[in-house]
């Protein structure tokens, strides 16, 4: 999204003005490139170059930490599919996005974990080569197991939240036809529901129980970086049974769960964007969707084809079209050339 000048340039700004209430954010970020000796840029960054992030929150300079949460929005793309049909690397980091926004404690100690798990990994690899002994992994494997009680607790308490809004979504998108269940997974052997005592308590078992398949392959193999979310229609997998429809469907739900989900928590809805949303969805479950979407206080919907969108919702909505580059404001249009809304 940043212009070819501004790479040339070294120099980019990514502003938003926000209203929460009465109280008027402004948040920047500066993209400031350094070194590279004039060479031509290569995707976007001269050979040689580092990139400096600078943020601001109403003009004072914080943290990129501090930027998290302060701007609510739920964004869905045909990228999202990838919750569904993607490796649960996807699925995690959805989640950890999303708890992070609302928990800066839970963004803490996933930032922690993640740095206990690169010394975990690397005294593995030590370990396995006669380098370090065995009994240096105690303390690691103690670290791991605190990091890991707090992360999987948080995961899977959100993922319960989640399932229960997604699936009266579900069933407002589906007129009643699918019931959408999500559920957690997680690499320790642990009752869903446990207590994080209990969950710190499985986890340094299953290490200890793993413990040398983890130095033979110098990686640990248990924990939240391990675990999975499912995402179930019907009680079936949806990965595999499910047509392009109702994956997409099932994560709109979703979408929707997490945007009530986070107005509940910061009671104010986020800003609801909607990326060829439409499009392999049937004309009824388009008309629910735009119906759901005028719910909410701010909602941006783009398509490539206005005739999808309902004539009542685009009487109800302000209406731009992007053509060459240049945004139109067109008002309540009803034309069918290509746009976005």
């Amino acid at each position: 999204m940043v212009r070819q000048q501004s790479a040339a340039e070294g120099y980019a700004r990514v502003s938003a003005t926000v209203m929460r209430g009465s109280e008027l954010l402004r948040a920047e970020v500066d993209f400031v490139a350094s070194g590279g000796g004039g060479q031509a840029p290569v995707d976007g960054h001269s050979p040689g170059s580092s990139v400096e992030k600078l943020v601001k929150i109403n003009g004072v300079t914080r943290r990129a930490i501090d930027l998290v949460g302060q701007v609510n929005a739920v964004l869905f793309t045909a990228h999202d599919l990838e919750l569904v049909y993607g490796p649960p690397t996807v699925r995690r980091r959805y989640l950890d996005i999303l708890i992070s926004q609302v928990d800066q404690g839970y963004l803490r100690a996933l930032q922690k974990y993640q740095r206990v798990l690169y010394q975990r990994n690397h005294l593995l690899k030590l370990v396995r080569d006669r380098r370090a002994a065995v009994s240096e992994l105690d303390f690691w494997d103690d670290e791991l197991a605190t990091g890991a009680a707090i992360v999987m607790s948080s995961r899977m308490s959100t993922v319960d939240t989640l399932s229960s809004l997604g699936a009266d979504f579900h069933r407002e998108l589906t007129d009643q036809g699918e019931e959408l269940e999500l559920r957690y997974v997680m690499s320790v052997p642990v009752a869903t529901g446990g207590s994080t005592e209990e969950l710190e308590r499985a986890v340094r078992e299953s290490v200890l129980s793993a413990r040398e398949k983890e130095i033979s392959r110098g990686v640990t193999v248990v924990g939240p970086h391990r675990d999975d979310m499912e995402v179930l229609i019907d009680g079936v997998d949806t990965a595999a049974y499910a047509s392009r429809g109702q994956a997409r469907t099932a994560v709109l739900a979703m979408k929707l769960a997490e945007a009530r989900h986070l107005a509940n928590i910061r009671t104010q809805e986020p800003i609801l964007l909607l990326d060829d949303v439409l499009s392999e969805l049937d004309s009824a479950r388009r008309s629910r969707v735009l119906t759901r979407a005028t719910q909410y206080e701010q909602c941006l919907v783009t398509t490539t084809d206005l005739e999808s969108i309902d004539e009542s919702f685009r009487r109800r909505s302000h209406v731009m079209r992007v053509r060459d580059d240049v945004v139109e404001n067109v008002g309540a249009d009803t034309g069918s050339d290509s746009a976005s809304g």
